[in-house]
């Protein structure tokens, strides 16, 4: 509707207005400005009332969102040079702005200024880009000499492309001229940022009233104020540190600053005077280079609250001067860092001896959480006091101990190298009121000897598991704490929620009483299933005081499943995130919760009704007798509340929210007695509804679509009611500006989703799911009627996933461009024609026209923080464009996970160009692509770096990668001149990668050359080689001293390997002719806990000459169908020594292990499975149970031979340790090489091929001595005997003893 003539005009006369034109804007609050003016157009600027620009002249409050078409954005919108009154001012998403002001406007009263997703941003002045020629456009800085802010407070950068705020030559009078009031300065998504200034004079910089500062993600910033030094037109910089010496705060209280990706230092030592003297609060996440916060020799004696976060390169976070001297502090958290220790060692010179004191007077909360490497607190001797400590927790720390008796103390000094416990429990345990532990520490407390009594005052307490290795909590440990009221249990996958292991080992029924519990939080239960306990469970008994239940992001439950006694003091149910859950539960069991005063229900996907009946249930009154409040908010499939014929009544009901419920037609099917005390049923803020009574209500809400007003959760599918109102709205007639979550099922003749117009709407939109929608072809689409619009901003969308929708070709469709700053997650499965994010023209198209490659990302979408991307059964053929273009390069800077699976047209994945911007990079999976030939594509043409050094692609913080089933993959990036089908040239180096897994990589002959590029592969932890056909060996020889970490290492079906080890010069070697005598060669891994070789048809050696492995932390080794294998183990002498100098060879099979002391100290399991003939032990009479003094168990399936033993006795000891045998089809030869003599418990013995009917009847090698036998246990025995008759034993045993 228009306004009527001259009604601005009239306007002019109002002393106080507020103003909002366009579409739906927040309802004001409390603002202290009188006069305000919001625009959000939709249509050019050049259409608006020439009264409404006479406004913005006495405006106090401008607002300015969406402006189409303007590039100069006061200028266009006033007549006036001056806006006098104008004190805020808050530009937002202005796709064409390109400046806000020109040479001749003034805005001497501005006190607030918001300038957010202007892409098109040159500066803020236009006369400043016509003035600088010489400069690019995004070398211009946003404030130049013409701009003066005498009044400004508050400033606000957003989502800019500037590279610096504020002209250099400004710098050392900026405090006086430019921003001299400024008290809050947040700078944000700005990717080009180098510097908020640049100033080449060494003067102080002050900052005399700034209060708060945000920087977050300026990925690009070197430091707040650059400092350089020309050499010609270059300007040199060589800062790492966010603030130097020359730039001060005084007044400054708190600081964040997050994703800062180049910083190495927050402050340069030494600060100048009177800098952060009152800093209170500071946050840091996300600086991956970080390594220093605090400098030493300078005082933050204020500061009251630390958080640091992702920061995975800082190693400490205190010098002790700093740790020492903090009296006001009151929380630290550090969170997912590489900290090694908290506080570092004082500087050379200090006495080592002397014990540091720290005393932190005020800490109330301690945080310490995912710390992987973290030791110890300090380094050294020291004491450590928290007598105010009240909040703790810990975990993910699992190399520090964070809880110790003062019976391991020294009169409570803590002493190194040692690394002592955090805390003494007498001390610290029975004053905190919090505790948040994980799953690891949860074990630790109950397997001490700690007093009960230590948890006495404790009144909230979260434990937190670890996901699928979390699978048993021990509900019996609650039991120590004597006055815990409050109990949060998270990311556990047990199956049975009050179950407990008996002394059997058997799963039993939890039978104690947990008494004082009164609120209970379960949380990412995903291993629940169905139900959240046992029918049988008695919940009355073990938490007969609970009141408030919470069930949040349980994803397979079907309903709680309680039982009518489980919830009789029940006062609060909130249940939330359930995706699962068709209702609460069942008629029965509501009519239990006769205490209950509130209900929630929320975000539960697929909930249909709250209350169930049960098969032939008989009809009910079922009275909420106490029920105050009801809330049913995000149930997109809801239908009613009970689809039974029960009477219901609430006669205390004062307070009714269904909001996002388009599917709600009536209440309940049943008889309803109306509240009494209800007056309306809320659907969103400030709107209600009545009519007459309850079910009137609800059916007139859903008649006039109040299920999709303001509507935050919304599922669509091809039987709901939903899809015919939204395809009544191609036309935008619903309310989608609220909306967050749309989840579109089996809409089988949906083509498209969102037209453009539509898309605008969706500033609040998070998450879209697609799934099984054969007819979609695009979810946005352009109609001939848009062209006008450039960009599309979704500015919240944070997670796109689409699967199985057969002729989906692209997200977006159209002309238009795409600009996303919040997505971090894409995921694509089973969409077979899609090849691109954002396409101009239809796949039939593109097919027709030449077949072009469309890169799967170009220049039309925009999404600089897209963390992760994974790619499956698509019909990419290149990810990104073979060209440099910088929106591309800016939206992969954030990427760390790449999974691509199943793309069959993809013959490379990275433009050489491009692979330097994936500094992020965490995790590479490439699986199944059939076309794939190389990682890196440089299009056959060697790149080389200065002085002809050969480039070096650098994935500097990789640390998985997997390669599987890639037929064609010959190399990660080619080199001219290197050897063909080498996995891994010179030319990529992985400095961090300690997961490698190659799979199915048939062309690969080799996985490395030779010659290695120097910091790289150092961090391997587990090597996975499997079906490689065509590798010969594994390892080159120079490999193995750089895996000093590797843990686990797996060799499977490589049909073609001959040895794990190759030689130097990579001529080989046959392992069964005659050996030379010249030096042994000593291989060392010195981490390696699990080794596995399996279906290695070509194996012979581990290394073709004589040579010896020390495997000092093996425990489990595994050779299974090595059939070329002739000797397991050999004892290793040494030749030289025993045959003479004048005999240079000597003639001896190779044994698969060489073995001395030193080899399998801690070996524990043995398993030689499908190895044919193989002899166990070649020795000269030495006892092999002395070469793995630590075996307890082995498993075997064939005829096991000790050579070289002169009589039947001299290995009967070599079994004595073993605690478990396991023998597979087992044949047995009449051969003798000595007896086997077993002491102490064997647990199982498994025969399945004897042919003997008495045990006694073996040879003396199978014979079984049990002297001090105390049980044997045959486990499952498979006879194929001649004649059945019972096995027997003879033996000593132990008085008291029984035979099974």
């Amino acid at each position: 509707m228009a306004a009527p003539e001259d009604f601005f005009q009239k306007l002019q006369k109002l002393e106080r207005y507020r103003i909002c034109i366009g579409k739906e804007w927040e309802r004001f609050g409390n603002y202290q400005y009188s006069r305000i003016l919001k625009l959000r157009l939709n249509t050019r600027i050049d259409d608006l009332d020439h009264g409404i620009k006479k406004l913005v002249k006495r405006t106090q409050d401008l607002e300015l969102e969406e402006l189409k078409g303007v590039k100069i954005a006061l200028k266009e919108l006033t007549d006036e040079e001056r806006v006098s009154q104008l004190q805020r001012l808050h530009i937002r998403n202005g796709l064409d702005i390109e400046s806000i002001i020109n040479d001749k406007t003034e805005i001497p009263q501005l006190q607030s200024l918001t300038l957010q997703g202007l892409p098109q941003l040159v500066s803020f002045c236009s006369q400043d880009k016509i003035d600088a020629t010489s400069l690019s456009q995004r070398e211009l800085p946003l404030f130049g000499e013409k701009i003066s802010f005498p009044l400004l407070e508050k400033l606000h950068l957003s989502s800019l492309n500037v590279t610096r705020d504020i002209e250099e030559e400004t710098q050392a009078t900026m405090t006086l001229s430019l921003f001299p009031q400024l008290k809050s300065l947040e700078l944000k998504d700005l990717q080009h940022l180098r510097g908020f200034g640049f100033n080449s004079q060494n003067k102080v910089i002050e900052f005399p009233l700034m209060k708060a500062m945000t920087m977050y993600n300026c990925p690009n910033l070197e430091s707040f104020i650059c400092r350089y030094s020309r050499e010609g037109n270059q300007r040199i910089s060589s800062q790492s540190d966010l603030f130097d010496n020359k730039v001060a705060f005084p007044s400054l209280e708190e600081m964040s600053i997050s994703y800062l990706r180049k910083i190495k230092m927050i402050w340069q030592n030494p600060l100048p005077p009177n800098s952060f003297p009152k800093l209170q609060q500071l946050t840091v996440k996300g600086c991956d280079k970080l390594l220093t916060i605090f400098p030493s020799n300078f005082s933050f004696t204020k500061i009251r609250a630390i958080s640091v976060s992702v920061c995975r390169s800082l190693k400490n976070v205190f010098p002790a001067s700093i740790a020492k001297d903090l009296p006001q502090l009151g929380y630290l958290e550090i969170h997912d860092c590489g900290v090694e220790e908290i506080v570092s060692k004082l500087e050379e010179g200090s006495d080592s001896e002397t014990a540091v004191n720290f005393e932190f007077d005020k800490l109330y909360a301690l945080v310490l959480w995912k710390l992987q490497k973290l030791k110890c607190f300090y380094p050294g001797k020291h004491t450590a006091k928290w007598p105010m400590l009240k909040e703790l927790v810990v975990g993910g720390c699992r190399k520090m101990r964070i809880f110790g008796t003062q019976l391991n103390t020294n009169n409570g000094q803590l002493e190194s190298p040692i690394h002592p416990p955090l805390f003494l429990v007498e001390k610290v345990i029975p004053k905190l009121q919090l505790l948040i532990l994980d799953s690891d520490y949860i074990a630790m407390i109950s397997d001490s000897q700690f007093s009960s009594s230590l948890f006495h005052g404790m009144k909230s307490f979260r434990v937190v598991g670890h996901g699928a290795e979390s699978n048993d909590f021990r509900i019996s440990f609650l039991e120590r704490f004597y006055t815990l009221e409050n109990l949060t249990i998270s990311y556990y996958e047990i199956k049975e929620l009050f179950c407990t292991e008996g002394d059997t080992g058997n799963e039993e029924m939890y039978a104690g009483t947990l008494s004082t519990i009164r609120n209970l939080k379960l949380e990412a239960f995903n291993n629940l299933k169905d139900y959240l306990w046992k029918q049988d469970v008695q919940v009355d008994h073990i938490l007969p005081k609970l009141e408030t239940l919470q069930v949040h992001f349980c994803c397979n439950l079907i309903c709680l499943g309680s039982s009518s006694a489980s919830f009789q003091n029940l006062t609060t149910l909130d249940v939330q995130f359930c995706e699962t859950m068709e209702y609460l539960d069942t008629c029965l069991a509501i009519q239990g919760m006769a205490q209950l005063k509130k209900l929630m229900v929320r975000d539960c996907i697929s909930m249909t009704e709250i209350v169930a009946t049960e098969g032939d249930e008989a009809t009910c009154d079922i009275i909420f007798s106490r029920l105050k409040s009801l809330e049913l908010v995000n149930l997109p499939r809801l239908k009613n509340f009970c689809s039974g014929n029960h009477t219901f009544g609430f006669p205390c009901l004062e307070e009714l929210i269904v909001s996002g419920c388009p599917e709600l037609e009536i209440f309940c099917k049943g008889v309803l007695t109306n509240p009494p005390l209800l007056q309306e049923v809320e659907c969103g803020k400030d709107n209600g509804h009545w009519c007459s009574d309850l079910n009137n209500t609800i059916q007139e809400m859903y008649s006039i679509k109040a299920g999709f007003q303001a509507i935050e959760y919304l599922v669509l599918s091809e039987f709901s009611s939903s899809i015919e109102i939204w395809r009544e709205n191609i036309h935008g007639g619903l309310d989608l500006k609220k909306l967050k979550v749309l989840e579109v099922y089996e809409c089988n003749s949906m083509t498209y989703i969102f037209s453009v117009s539509m898309a605008l709407d969706l500033a609040q939109l998070e998450y879209i799911k697609v799934k099984k929608c054969p007819m979609m072809e695009h979810i946005i689409k352009e109609g001939a009627e848009e062209t006008e619009m450039a960009t599309l901003l979704l500015p919240m969308l944070d997670k796109i996933r689409l699967e199985s929708c057969s002729r989906l070709t692209s997200f977006c469709m159209g002309s238009i461009s795409l600009q996303c700053p919040s997505l971090h997650k894409i995921a694509v499965d089973d969409c077979p024609k899609m090849y691109a994010m954002a396409s101009t023209r239809e796949q039939e198209d593109i097919e027709v026209v030449g077949r072009e490659k469309t890169p799967f990302f170009n220049h039309k979408v925009l999404c600089a923080n897209l963390w992760r991307l994974e790619l499956s059964s698509t019909n990419i053929k290149k990810l990104w464009p073979d060209k440099p273009d910088s929106a591309i390069s800016f939206n992969v800077l954030n990427l760390e996970i790449l999974s691509v699976n199943g793309c069959h047209n993809l013959e490379y994945i990275f433009p050489s160009f491009l692979v330097r911007t994936f500094e992020g990079l965490r995790q590479l999976s490439l699986l199944d692509c059939e076309k794939l030939e190389e990682i890196i594509f440089t299009d056959g043409l060697a790149t080389v770096a200065e002085e002809g050094i050969p480039q070096t692609y650098l994935f500097s913080k990789l640390q998985k990668l997997e390669l599987n089933r890639l037929p064609k993959l010959r190399t990660f990036c080619h080199q001219e001149n290197s050897e063909t089908n080498t996995l891994f040239s010179q030319k990529v180096a992985f400095p961090s990668l300690d997961d490698l897994r190659i799979v199915g990589v048939g062309k690969c002959r080799k996985i490395w050359q030779d010659k290695l590029t120097t910091d790289s592969f150092h961090e391997l932890t587990l090597l996975l080689v499997e079906h490689c056909d065509k590798l010969s060996r594994v390892l080159p020889f120079d490999m193995v001293e750089r895996l000093e970490k590797l843990k686990i290492l797996e060799i499977s079906e490589c049909e073609s390997v001959e040895e794990i080890i190759g030689l130097a010069d990579d001529h080989g070697h046959n392992s069964n002719e005659s050996i030379e005598l010249k030096s042994t060669t000593k291989f060392v891994f010195p981490k390696i806990r699990q080794l596995i070789l399996r279906k290695l048809p070509k194996l012979k050696g581990f290394y073709s000459k004589v040579h010896t492995t020390d495997w000092p932390l093996l425990k489990q080794l595994e050779v299974h169908e090595c059939s070329k294998v002739e000797t397991f183990a050999g004892e290793y002498i040494n030749f030289r020594e025993t045959q003479g100098e004048s005999q240079p060879v000597i003639s001896v099979h190779q044994p698969l292990f060489w073995v001395t002391k030193e080899t399998f100290p801690n070996l524990e399991e043995l398993l030689l499975i499908g190895n044919g003939n193989i002899k166990v032990w070649h020795g000269q009479g030495a006892d092999p149970k002395q070469y793995c003094p630590k075996l307890r168990k082995t498993t075997f399936n064939e005829l096991l031979t000790c050579e070289g033993a002169r009589d039947e006795n001299e290995h009967a000891g070599t079994l004595a340790c073993l605690k478990a045998i396991h023998i597979e089809e087992f044949q047995l030869e009449d051969k003798c090489y000595g007896k086997a003599k077993i002491e102490g418990k064997v647990e199982i013995i498994c025969f399945r091929k004897l042919l003997y009917k008495e045990l006694w009847e073996m040879p003396f090698h199978c014979r079984l001595y049990c002297s001090l036998l105390e049980s044997f246990i045959v486990l499952h025995l498979y006879m194929h005997l001649h004649i059945f008759e019972p096995l027997s034993l003879k033996c000593t045993m132990k008085k008291g003893c029984s035979l099974l």
